[in-house]
């Protein structure tokens, strides 16, 4: 199916759309269709793609961009409420082969407005006549645009200082999008992961101080970390919020690292090969991004292209 396969990529332009965009170019696939609002960035796709301009708030738009494909991968975020309308464009075309990625945040413990919505999306996908199969990563990091860890990289490049909220014994699985974008299209590609879900963790699940101390030991230098207790870290956050800034990390966020994070990946391995790389790999594939950026004075190096084709064309 593979060589012969046209996909459908939501959430193209996105930090893992982009890698999933690439990933298949690397196996020989054809130019996929990317799924895109009019107000998207296009010109960060890894080229060659078919640009297909909808809103996934309007089924019908997706239903169209559907019509002559052979599968879907929902790479965009099941947590806006677009799932079930995902669905029904889907099942408008038929029992059309897809693969949805959600997120192991559904699991969490804490009143995140987002997890119903998630897990209704779920629902819809897998109550459904579609050959689904859905992904649930861990926090992905893995570039100079993540959102994650290379924040934490950068400032650990400049201080020695680590400060963390809370006593930092709670599990982390830092899952490298590299990795994810491999499950992906492994997924889709395996007979046996229809009507599954997987959970995509990284691989190594260590506590957030020890990420910090293998994220030192990457860079070659020693780190302290400083802990900071829970109430004034979440004070912090939300006056940070409360003034708009930008780059705050939110009350939400120091509460999930409350939360242990580790996820078996056995079914995953057993059922489509999924191997992800240990987490000082990753960090090293990062600095080593970073640093060529500084090289070439660019932005994120290598995203941005030529001129796409559009919806329709050849």
């Amino acid at each position: 199916m593979s060589d012969l396969a046209r996909l459908l990529v939501t959430g193209a332009t996105g930090f893992l759309g982009r890698r999933v965009v690439a990933e298949l170019h690397r196996r020989g696939y054809p130019a996929p269709v990317c799924f895109v609002r009019p107000t998207s960035d296009a010109a960060r796709l890894p080229q060659p793609v078919e640009l297909c301009t909808g809103d996934l708030a309007d089924p019908a738009s997706l239903t169209r961009g559907l019509r002559g494909v052979d599968g879907l991968l929902n790479i965009a975020s099941l947590g806006f409420g677009h799932g079930p309308g995902i669905v029904s464009a889907c099942e408008a075309i038929g029992p059309l082969r897809a693969v949805f990625v959600s997120t192991t945040a559904i699991f969490t413990r804490l009143p995140v407005s987002t997890r119903p919505v998630r897990l209704a999306a779920e629902e819809a996908i897998e109550a459904s006549q579609l050959r689904y199969t859905i992904l649930r990563p861990t926090m992905i990091y893995g570039g100079p645009d993540d959102r994650n860890i290379s924040r934490l990289v950068r400032l650990l490049q400049r201080f020695r200082v680590a400060p963390v909220v809370g006593p930092g014994h709670a599990l982390q699985q830092p899952v490298h999008v590299a990795d994810v974008a491999r499950a992906v299209v492994d997924a889709f590609e395996c007979p046996s992961t229809v009507g599954r879900c997987y959970n995509i963790g990284g691989g190594t699940a260590l506590t957030y101080n020890e990420l910090v101390a293998t994220i030192g030991q990457v860079l070659g230098r020693r780190l302290w970390c400083v802990h900071l207790p829970l109430g004034a870290g979440l004070v912090a956050a939300r006056l940070g919020s409360a003034l708009g800034l930008r780059r705050a990390v939110t009350a939400e966020q120091l509460l999930r690292l409350q939360e242990d994070k580790a996820f078996p990946c056995d079914a995953a391995h057993s059922d489509f090969g999924y191997s992800p790389q240990p987490f000082a790999a990753g960090v090293a594939d990062m600095i080593a991004q970073f640093a060529a950026q500084r090289l070439a004075g660019a932005g994120v190096p290598g995203d941005r292209r030529e001129a796409v084709t559009p919806c329709g064309g050849p």
